[in-house]
């Protein structure tokens, strides 16, 4: 356990000082009239599946490098999203941990003055990260006075949680994987997903469905009322210069320190 701590370490300390990450983009898709709605940026190191989160490219560990990896992701996610069409939202996620972090919104804030008007930054915080404190409810604050839009990524609880957002309601909701799988067991697991996304609409929020990568599966979400919706239906996870459409020419930009 040891020697595999180390090796994580290192690996780590390798994929920041060499800039070894890849950025992937998993296209966002409007439900009512199937237009983009943007992109989430997935972090891959050219040899595995993409991730959403880039210290899963390692076994978890706590270190310092750890940190700046997930910064040089999000970093390099905002630098070559340049290349996608104009206007379109970028969800970016970050861990439970950073969520506490003081120095979490002055990183978000240079990658929002990045970007500009180019496009909306929307930050993805796991569900299981969310609490009606203080000190949250001033994160969301600070987020929002900067104009970053937030999503609570891999909901699959039941309606009683969202009631427990009413203080601290997300922009988004993005329901885990496994809620989707779960609908086709039957009526009843319907009619949860269903109450879900009536009670996400009550506290102004939209709600994403996950994992899409069959057109019934696409039919499933929109009879149940899901807002947005992303998965390999719609394409798989591409370089940025892939997705981006010809008229569509990126500014360039200054790149954030």
């Amino acid at each position: 356990a040891i020697w595999n701590t180390i090796l994580s370490v290192r690996r780590a300390h390798e994929m920041v000082t060499q800039g070894c990450l890849r950025v992937l983009y998993q296209p966002l898709v409007q439900l009512a009239d199937g237009e983009l709605f943007g992109h989430e940026a997935l972090a891959t190191n050219g040899a595995d599946q993409p991730h959403s989160r880039c210290e899963q490219l390692v076994p978890a560990v706590e270190c310092r490098a750890g940190g700046r990896l997930r910064q040089l992701f999000r970093r390099l996610a905002v630098e070559q999203a340049a290349a996608l069409p104009s206007g379109r939202s970028l969800l970016l996620a970050i861990t439970a941990a950073e969520s506490a972090e003081p120095a979490l919104v002055g990183h978000l804030c240079q990658l929002r003055n990045y970007v500009g008007n180019s496009r909306q930054l929307v930050v993805q915080i796991p569900d299981s990260a969310v609490r009606s404190t203080a000190d949250f409810r001033a994160l969301l604050a600070c987020l929002r006075d900067v104009q970053i839009q937030v999503a609570y990524d891999g909901y699959a609880s039941g309606k009683a949680r969202i009631t427990e957002h009413k203080d601290v309601a997300p922009d988004f909701l993005k329901l885990a994987t496994s809620m989707l799988k779960s609908v086709r067991r039957g009526a009843d697991r319907q009619r949860q997903v269903q109450l879900i996304v009536r009670a996400s609409q009550d506290l102004g929020a939209r709600v994403i469905a996950t994992g899409i990568d069959t057109e019934a599966d696409l039919e499933v979400c929109r009879e149940l009322g899901c807002t947005l919706a992303e998965g390999n239906v719609f394409g798989p996870p591409q370089h940025a210069a892939l997705h981006r459409h010809p008229s569509d020419a990126p500014p360039k930009r200054e790149a954030p320190r």
